[in-house]
């Protein structure tokens, strides 16, 4: 029997918007503390401020076709590993937020983050979808002999049919679009 995964994906989306509102306002109310995490994940990636936009397309696009690729697979460890990614990463990115509109403003966050985040988000909210999808068919499996194997193949379908061709776009777009739109405006 197949489950429908929307439910998995809705709530992996209402995890992320909350726990990216959680860090907004962590970052808000500890404004110090959330300019010296940025500070440290800005030197983590510090390595690709003299890489050329293909290096930096194909950084991103690995990356984040790797990290989609293990959150959906592990989601089979019951749902956990696409939960703990997506609250975790939700909340960077709260905090990312916070720093940037006080930094760099409105302007240049949206055209930071918008021209490829509407791929990029969607795509790992999707795997992070389906790998709690699959934990959820995993442990049916297990408890009442359901099938596992051909979910897991419709998982990987999505993978590579919808999830990877995002991502693909999504960092076309950061690598090449982006740099260009932020030298744009003043």
């Amino acid at each position: 029997m197949k489950t429908n995964a929307k439910i998995y994906i809705s709530i992996i989306t209402a995890l992320f918007l909350a726990s990216a509102a959680a860090g907004y306002f962590v970052a808000l109310k500890n404004q110090d503390g959330a300019r010296v995490i940025v500070e440290q994940i800005s030197q983590a990636f510090s390595f690709a401020k003299t890489w050329n936009s293909f290096s930096i397309f194909l950084f991103i696009f690995l990356n984040n076709a790797a990290k989609a690729l293990v959150v959906l697979i592990l989601g089979i460890l019951f749902g956990l590993v696409p939960l703990i990614f997506v609250f975790v990463n939700g909340f960077a990115i709260g905090i990312v937020a916070f720093v940037a509109l006080q930094k760099i403003g409105a302007a240049k966050v949206f055209l930071g983050l918008v021209p490829h985040g509407i791929l990029e988000l969607p795509a790992i909210l999707l795997a992070a979808g389906y790998g709690m999808w699959l934990g959820s068919v995993f442990y049916r499996s297990l408890k009442y002999g359901e099938p596992f194997k051909e979910n897991l193949l419709l998982a990987l379908g999505k993978y590579l049919k919808v999830i990877l061709p995002l991502l693909f776009l999504a960092a076309i777009i950061e690598a090449y679009l982006t740099s260009y739109l932020l030298h744009s405006i003043k």
